[in-house]
Order: C-alpha cells, then structure tokens, then sequence
C-alpha cells in the first residue's frame, strides 16, 4: 500500500524534469519559457496578437509547445562558446541570438531578452498579412517560434567572459523548419 504514494509521486515530476546534463535550464526557467512562448503561440492561434499596433491575422493549427531535451542539448551546442552567428540544422527551427558587450545587464538573462527580440521582429519586420516566413530572414526567429508546425522546443542560453566585455548567446530550437 505504501509503495503506489511513492510511485506517484516518483513518476509525477517525470512529466516536468530537468533535462540531463550541464547548464541545463532548471524547471522554473523551462516553465517560464514555454509559458511565455506558448502564450504568444495561443495568441496567434485566436487572432489576438498585436504587433505594435498591428493585429495578425488568425493562425490555424498552432499547437501547445512542450519541452524536449534532444532540443536544449542541440540548443546548447549552439550556444557554445557565444557565437555570433546561428549554427544551421536542416529540418529544425531556430531563433538564435547574440549579445554583445553593449547590451549591458541583458546578458545575465539572455533568453529572456532574446525571446523579447524575435517577438519585436515582428513588430518592424512582418507587412500585412504575410506572416509565414517567405524568405525575409529578418523575421525568421519570429516565425520559427509561432510555426503551427511546430510542438516542442528546447532553450539554452550561455554567457561567455566576465565583467563589461562579457557576451552572451542564446537560441531555441524547434522540432520543424
């Protein structure tokens, strides 16, 4: 009788676990990711997502995220070292972003800071309707995070040096391109 109370609660936080692994987001920055993401995602699904003063056309499909750990280990190898540049995987979405010295305190929450700059690609990016990404990388990471094709995600962020010449790199990766 014992035994099932202890199973439960064992096989409870499975659902929710921290990925394996170093700098692996704890729970708490994996909730506030998907929480964040999949609010703009639900947004987008009802037709409710302003960019700027401009409100985007309704999307169809547009699925709940969940968090997947192959995702953040690939996240985390892009992060490595806080490159300039996104490292290109075929068949996987990716919003990716650097931070340079200049940024300031932005770095000790590069994620954060990052997803609030794909969201603004839209802002000054995205022209009428044309939500979908046709080409314009401007707005690719905005559009790799609210694809209806996509369902799971994985984050990393990384800061690299110390003090004001430090620098900083964050990235998402999505199960589709």
């Amino acid at each position: 009788m014992t035994l099932l109370p202890t199973l439960l609660l064992t096989l409870l936080p499975i659902a929710f676990a921290t990925c394996p692994g170093k700098d692996s987001l704890s729970d708490s920055r994996v909730k506030q990711v998907l929480d964040l993401q999949n609010a703009w995602r639900e947004q987008a699904a009802a037709g409710t997502l302003f960019t700027g003063k401009r409100q985007l056309p309704a999307g169809r499909n547009i699925y709940k995220l969940e968090w997947d750990c192959d995702l953040e280990e690939l996240a985390k190898d892009a992060v490595k070292g806080c490159p300039e540049t996104r490292t290109e995987i075929p068949r996987k979405g990716q919003a990716f972003l650097h931070l340079n010295s200049t940024v300031g305190k932005k770095r000790n929450q590069a994620l954060n800071y990052s997803m609030t700059a794909w969201f603004d690609e839209a802002v000054f990016e995205v022209k009428g309707k044309d939500v979908v990404r046709s080409g314009n990388d401007k707005s690719l990471d905005f559009s790799n995070m609210i694809n209806s094709d996509s369902y799971k995600v994985g984050c990393a962020e990384k800061r690299c040096g110390k003090g004001r010449n430090s620098t900083a790199a964050a990235a998402c990766f999505y199960n589709k391109a």
